[in-house]
């Protein structure tokens, strides 16, 4: 939120300072905020199609519910512990009365222990799930005037399967981005009064169970991000997990002639067949300020 808030801001001291003046000859130091290049240069934020007219930038993180309270190191604490989100882990730390902050640094970039993560990309291709799903941009304008875009998002990631209670553990976010030129035609992130509309129907276990429902969502965002029950369709703070257990079908999944009596066995070699899977969805949003609207569906 501060970085955003930062730009915006050096946004609006630039077309003040530089109104009529040639601004290709403008260091090139200037197109962001100085909290935006000390971002970066921490790693904390990435830039995507970057050198390309597209080019924008986003968090650096694994997964994406961590955005909300890392600091500009990336840091969290919960109780007695420090973490350290970085682009591919999480790594932990006990504090102690004695410790001090750079001494936390130097030893967290040193650090290999702790709670570590492979990245979500190879995470989520392992199992083959959706994952993050994102629509393609929804521009107006044309530059030197104000351009904006928009476009909404939804995931459905696993998380886990307990297999001694047959229960499926998985994250069902979405997303929406709005963004505008500034005024040397990089892409920023811009607040604007936006309503989300999202159904799904979602399958999971080998004999399927579905969580259908649906969603309407109205707010003033730049990079929103929220979690919905599948079941019901209520939102949840955004980080949520969902749990589901299996029904009497699935209790004992074997087909007639399987010599497998482990359902941890079952599992290990049969994940595809059990993994939440969309069976359809349909996520769209309409940005009220400028009239635009992004959608993304899928019908099996």
């Amino acid at each position: 939120m501060k970085l955003i808030n930062e730009e915006l801001i050096k946004d609006s001291l630039n077309r003040i300072k530089y109104a009529g003046k040639d601004l290709s000859k403008v260091d090139k130091r200037e197109y962001h905020s100085e909290y935006y290049y000390e971002m970066l240069a921490k790693g904390i934020i990435k830039l995507l199609a970057e050198d390309t007219p597209d080019e924008y930038w986003d968090y650096s993180v694994y997964d994406r519910s961590s955005t909300p309270f890392i600091n500009e190191n990336g840091l969290f604490t919960i109780g007695d512990t420090l973490y350290q989100i970085t682009n591919h882990k999480i790594k932990s730390m006990l504090l102690t009365k004695d410790t001090n902050k750079q001494d936390l640094l130097r030893s967290l970039s040193a650090n290999n222990s702790g709670i570590q993560k492979t990245s979500a990309e190879y995470y989520y291709d392992l199992l083959n799930c959706p994952g993050q799903i994102w629509a393609s941009w929804t521009t107006k304008g044309k530059w030197p005037s104000v351009k904006r875009r928009i476009r909404v998002g939804t995931e459905l990631s696993f998380v886990e399967f307990l297999i001694s209670y047959q229960r499926m553990e998985f994250k069902h976010n979405f997303y929406v981005q709005c963004q505008k030129t500034n005024l040397f035609n990089n892409w920023i992130y811009e607040f604007r009064n936006i309503k989300v509309d999202g159904k799904w129907k979602i399958y999971a276990y080998r004999y399927p169970q579905y969580y259908e429902s649906s969603i309407t969502y109205s707010s003033y965002a730049s990079d929103l991000k929220g979690s919905v029950n599948p079941e019901d369709g209520s939102p949840a703070p955004f980080g949520s997990t969902f749990l589901i257990y299996p029904n009497s079908s699935n209790q004992n999944p074997y087909p007639p002639g399987d010599d497998d009596s482990s359902y941890g066995i079952y599992w290990q070699y049969n994940s595809f067949r059990c993994r939440p899977q969309y069976s359809y969805y349909h996520w769209e949003v309409v940005d009220t300020d400028q009239s635009m609207t992004s959608m993304i569906s899928y019908d099996y």
